[in-house]
Formats: structure tokens, C-alpha cells, sequence
């Protein structure tokens, strides 16, 4: 159902899993690999692909919790019993439902630009509206609607050719896949009522410039949970890690070197 990849200390028992955004797969992550394999030494950085994502098979009707099942299995039969997970916007509902099924098994949490509340009934129509747009037209429902709200303004004033990157990026993925997780998402559990009980440290990274999640989402998120660093990325939007890798993978990099045994 989902892949992985795995690089850096790949006989470490320590890991880093880093769960992807909609609608890009583990490619998204690629210029904070060696950011992460230079600081974390001890660690196993594993890249995840949800189902029809980069290498991963084709699905549909699939959930996020299945997805999360599968993911721990994989982990498990390499050794894997104790992982920081970190997940940015569709990646961090996933690393939620993972933590919900499997809490003894995380040590710690990072959720970038991301929420906990699941979708309401207009939300959930327009994920199953966009899945049946893509379906019907191809990538052009998601270059016009979702690309100026992926990158932030000041971003793309920084360095407009985001914008193209970002696009090869989606275009390079399956219209099966961006449409299936469309609904996946849809179907998602709300996972409010579990932030009061998340009880390992948790790092929390908002963009200041997030149209898609705003940072007054993910503060009050953030504020629910009891052990949480709060981090917000001045002038940066949806995609922080790919606006500023360097910026975002140190925040992480600082966080799990303080907490945890990181």
C-alpha cells in the first residue's frame, strides 16, 4: 500500500519518517535528505509514499488509517519499533492517524502546516468535487486552484521559479493518485479530542503566510497539545520545506536533538 525509502544510518533503530503533503509525493523532501543525514547521524531518514505517490502502487477507496496500518507493518518487519514522525499538511493528518493506532511506538511528533480537525460537510463535498475534477480534466484543476495557495507571497517574490518546481513536481504524480487522496483526506478521522493525550514532545511548524492551514489554526492546535514546541516560519506559506529547507529541517534538527533521547 505505501513505500519506503531509506537513507542515512540504514542499521540505526533510530528513525525519522517523513510523511508527504497532497498533492506531491516523498519527492517534496529531497533537498532536506542531506541536511538531515549530516545532523542526524544516528538516524534512519525513511521517505513514505501514501498509495498511487511515487513508486507506491496504484489504490482507491483507501484510508488514511489503513495506509497507516501498512506503514507500520513495513517498519516493524525492518526493525523499526520507536519512530519520530513527522508529517507536513495531508502528511500530518497521517501522522496523527498513525500515532492514534500506534501511540506506544512513536517517540515524538512534527506536524508542519497542518490541522487536526477533520473536514465538515462542505470541506468533505469540495475534496470529492476536486477528485472527480482531476479525474474528468487532468492536472488543470489543481495548477489553477491550489498552486498560488501552496507557496507562500513572499516566497514566490524571493523566487518565482517555486511555482514551476512545484508544479514538474505534482505533474510527475498519478491523476489516480492525487484524486484517490482527494477522498482519503475526505474520510479522514477527526483527531481533536487526542491532542490533549499526546504525551511525547511535539514540534509544531506553521507558515505566517499559509492560506491553505492559517497559523491561527495550527496555534490553537498547538496550544492543546502538553509537551509542544511552537514554531511559526516568518513569511512562508504551505510548503515551508520546500520554500526554506534549510530553515525548516534545522527546526526540526534542533528539536530532536533537545528532546527525547534525540
Amino acid at each position: 500500500m505505501v513505500t519506503l525509502k531509506t537513507y542515512g544510518n540504514t542499521s540505526s533503530q533510530k528513525a525519522l519518517v517523513l510523511l508527504h503533503a497532497f498533492p506531491l509525493s516523498s519527492k517534496m523532501y529531497r533537498d532536506v535528505i542531506a541536511l538531515f543525514e549530516s545532523s542526524l547521524a544516528t538516524y534512519q531518514i525513511i521517505l513514505v509514499n501514501l498509495p498511487g505517490f511515487g513508486d507506491a502502487p496504484k489504490l482507491t477507496n483507501w484510508t488514511l488509517a489503513e495506509a497507516m496500518s501498512d506503514l507500520h507493518s513495513q517498519l516493524i518487519a525492518v526493525g523499526i519499533t520507536s519512530s519520530a514522525l513527522c508529517g507536513v499538511s495531508m502528511g500530518g493528518y497521517a501522522a496523527l492517524a498513525y500515532y492514534k493506532q500506534f501511540q506506544s511506538e512513536v517517540s515524538a511528533l512534527i506536524l508542519s502546516n497542518t490541522k487536526a480537525e477533520a473536514d465538515n460537510e462542505e470541506g468533505k463535498a469540495n475534496r470529492e468535487k476536486l477528485a472527480k475534477d482531476v479525474e474528468e480534466k487532468g492536472y488543470e484543476p489543481i495548477f489553477s486552484g491550489m498552486m498560488l495557495k501552496l507557496i507562500g507571497k513572499s516566497a514566490i517574490t524571493k523566487n518565482p521559479t517555486l511555482l514551476h518546481t512545484v508544479k514538474l513536481m505534482i505533474a510527475s504524480e498519478s491523476l489516480i493518485a492525487i484524486s484517490e487522496a482527494s477522498r482519503a483526506m475526505a474520510k479522514r478521522e477527526d483527531s481533536t479530542d487526542l491532542l490533549g493525550q499526546i504525551s511525547i514532545p511535539t514540534l509544531v511548524i506553521a507558515g505566517t503566510e499559509d492560506e491553505l492551514i492559517p497559523e491561527a489554526i495550527m496555534k490553537v492546535m498547538s496550544a492543546k497539545i502538553p509537551n509542544v514546541v511552537y514554531v511559526p516560519m516568518e513569511q512562508h506559506g504551505h510548503l515551508c520545506v520546500i520554500e526554506d529547507p534549510v530553515v525548516w529541517s534545522t527546526a526540526i534538527i534542533n528539536f530532536l536533538q533537545k528532546n527525547n533521547g534525540y
